[in-house]
């Protein structure tokens, strides 16, 4: 935990610290969590597979309709990752 200073915080520095404070708690919690699942293994293995989906997904929008504006897989994006989940959990495995 940061040092608090010595005169009286006022409700914004009061409200940063705590959320500092939530914030390494939460970050301790996932890593928790995680420790034993193989995420830290897994993960860039799934950002791989979702930068090669994007492209070619993006590739087969062009082909359908050649006035779609080409999106980047970056930034990762709340939108872009439900659509290549929906295409993981669908696809034949």
């Amino acid at each position: 935990p940061a040092a608090l200073p010595q005169s009286m915080l006022t409700e914004a520095e009061a409200l940063r610290v705590l959320s500092d404070q939530s914030h390494e708690m939460r970050l301790a919690h996932h890593n928790a969590m995680d420790a034993d699942k193989g995420t830290q293994a897994a993960y860039p293995r799934h950002v791989k597979r979702y930068k090669l989906w994007w492209c070619l997904d993006q590739d087969r929008r062009i082909q359908a309709d050649p006035c779609w504006v080409r999106i980047s897989s970056e930034p990762v994006m709340q939108t872009k990752v439900a659509i290549w989940l929906q295409y993981e959990s669908s696809r034949p495995k």
